[in-house]
């Protein structure tokens, strides 16, 4: 193992675990453990795993778009156990909405959720299935799904005359949303360890 994997798994990533750890307990949630979408019952066709991303990231680029479009309608496609949703809340959406095929992971949010006094509302459904609401959203990926699915997404919001916001994170598939303007792009290089992207991009 060359040095920089043994500072990046041996030194780094304890040091986030435990800081988000403490963000967790600070709010008192629970948004951490990583699930195979296997062990959920579900074929890798369908989606991804969930893993929450670490909150000082989340923090910065929630924060960003919410000062962009503080009145739009916050949705976290493949919400998992909330983590964005909340900080989302934390900095000023009104109005938030969580998209996830999973049951089991939709139980743990609606009991993270329910510590905060906030409009709300989760929905268990594949994507595919989803009906965006009309207006301006601010819509959160950290790659959820497959290609084909994200461009089924866009095609939705597309047709559906939506303005607003796409965040997505370390973007696999960012070809997809290539003809739309991008606000902005987020690099961080973490001592050089290794590399998080996030891109923003404007709808309509």
């Amino acid at each position: 193992m060359s040095i920089k994997n043994f500072l990046h798994k041996q030194v780094y990533l304890p040091i986030i675990h435990y800081y988000d750890l403490f963000q967790d307990l600070k709010r008192g949630i629970n948004t951490r453990e990583n699930c195979e979408i296997t062990e959920l019952g579900f074929s890798v066709d369908i989606g991804n795993k969930y893993q929450p991303l670490g909150y000082k990231r989340l923090i910065e680029v929630i924060k960003f778009t919410s000062k962009l479009n503080p009145k739009s309608c916050f949705i976290d496609a493949g919400c998992g156990k909330g983590r964005p949703l909340f900080v989302a809340m934390e900095n000023g959406f009104k109005n938030v909405l969580g998209i996830d095929i999973s049951k089991k992971l939709l139980k743990i949010c609606k009991i993270n959720l329910s510590k905060y006094n906030h409009n709300y509302k989760l929905i268990c459904t594949d994507i595919d299935n989803f009906i965006f609401p009309t207006g301006s959203l601010t819509i959160f990926l950290f790659n959820p799904f497959n290609e084909k699915k994200l461009k089924k997404l866009k095609s939705k919001i597309i047709s559906n005359n939506n303005t607003g916001l796409i965040i997505y994170f370390n973007p696999k598939h960012d070809y997809v949303f290539s003809n739309l303007n991008t606000v902005r792009i987020f690099n961080w290089y973490n001592f050089g360890l290794f590399k998080e992207v996030c891109k923003i991009y404007k709808i309509n």
